[in-house]
């Protein structure tokens, strides 16, 4: 099995909590999974943890990761893949790795952990959830093995607490190992240096994606008004079935051009809330492709969708396959007007929709290192698909406010 030369020391690391973090694409998931395989098959009696904060994702993150690794190593047939609860047993010892997500109470009645307790995306986690999971899950005083945590997560805002706690405060005790795309001696340099370069006239992003490092003026980012929806922890009781939210949801289009992303957002208002409910996200689609990645969802068919009123042509296909769709209209300021729209409500975003929750994150205004100013529009030199889809959702909603009157005039 191939390791990545950075992560070498970190195999025979046994401290009780190690971080790998750092930029996009550098290997921190993959070597947590190289870990855990690796132990599972030369030591006995273990039974190890995989987490996500959101119980949907751990298929697609965690679970997928190591199947992958188990696929590529030509070692398929020695393991057993259990869904429904998911589990991964090795069939020569029995050692086995479960799968939880934290927006439940399932972690609570976990027993007989022995071995690694492996984080995924950490930073989704609150201090509250990763301090009762810390407490939870106990060493066994008779057993051998020691339990070891593992968090893996690309830095966001500075002022995170994984950042507090773990870097500047140093009230946990561990080993951090740091790293970037270079380092990964599995990933495409060439090709991945031709997407970062998207983001290179913003400096603070390009810095938190490509080098890991954590993003800094903070006082640029132009969200504060957004939560990422956990039904165990949100005082409000919120379905991610957009069929409950009848004929108060609306969707949003942003046409992705050449290696820019095609994003359908649906969304739902609900007195001073915007629920995003859920996203089409991808790369390189043709029209007729993003068509059917919309149509596969089986949305209500009283849906509206408002889309960037740039491409006619791709709103003529949209509307002559059957939907409902129309385009927005674009004037002097109105960029600016959605958002004052967007930021005079609480946007309340479902965990599984992780690319609207990437841009939310980090979508900040115009910045002049050399006059040290923030501008009051937001940067164009940063990831703004998911954000233009989920301004273009609630097209119609800003433009019959009253308030709409008075903000124009500040333009």
């Amino acid at each position: 099995m191939k390791i990545n030369k950075i992560y070498e020391k970190f195999l025979k690391d046994d401290s009780k909590i190690v971080l790998l973090y750092g930029g996009r694409g550098s290997g921190k998931s993959y070597v947590a999974a190289q870990k855990i395989l690796i132990r599972m098959m030369t030591e006995e009696n273990l039974r190890m943890l995989a987490i996500h904060k959101f119980e949907r994702r751990l298929k697609s993150t965690v679970y997928q990761q190591l199947k992958d690794i188990i696929v590529k190593e030509n070692l398929e047939s020695e393991f057993i893949f259990k869904i429904s609860p998911m589990e991964i047993v090795y069939k020569g010892n029995n050692n086995s790795i479960l799968f939880f997500g934290l927006d439940g109470d399932k972690i609570k009645s976990i027993t007989g952990i022995k071995g690694i307790i492996w984080i995924e995306e950490a930073t989704f986690l609150t201090e509250e959830d990763f301090s009762e999971l810390y407490l939870s899950i106990r060493q066994d005083k008779n057993s051998k093995t020691k339990n070891q945590f593992i968090l893996t997560f690309n830095p966001v805002d500075i002022r995170h607490w994984i950042n507090k706690k773990f870097f500047i405060e140093k009230i946990y005790e561990s080993s951090i190992y740091k790293s970037t795309y270079r380092d990964n001696i599995f990933i495409d340099r060439i090709d991945f240096e031709k997407k970062l370069n998207a983001y290179k006239n913003n400096k603070a992003y390009f810095n938190m994606v490509s080098e890991g490092e954590w993003l800094v003026n903070t006082e640029k980012l132009v969200f504060n008004n957004y939560e990422i929806y956990d039904k165990s922890k949100s005082n409000i009781l919120l379905s991610d079935n957009i069929y409950d939210y009848k004929y108060t949801i609306n969707a949003g289009i942003d046409w992705g051009v050449t290696t820019g992303a095609s994003v359908c957002l649906v969304t739902a208002k609900i007195s001073d809330k915007i629920i995003v409910l859920d996203e089409v996200y991808g790369r390189g689609w043709t029209n007729y492709e993003f068509l059917n990645k919309i149509k596969e969802r089986n949305y209500p068919k009283y849906l509206v969708y408002h889309a960037d009123s740039a491409e006619p042509d791709r709103i003529l296909e949209f509307k002559q396959a059957g939907l409902s769709i129309y385009p927005v209209k674009k004037k002097k300021g109105s960029i600016m007007f959605s958002l004052d729209y967007l930021l005079r409500h609480k946007i309340i975003i479902m965990p599984h929709c992780i690319n609207t929750i990437s841009e939310i994150m980090s979508y900040s205004y115009k910045y002049d290192e050399v006059k040290d100013i923030i501008y009051s529009v937001p940067d164009s030199n940063q990831p703004d698909h998911c954000i233009d889809a989920l301004r273009y959702s609630v097209e119609g909603q800003w433009h019959e406010t009253p308030e709409i009157e008075a903000i124009e005039s500040l333009y």
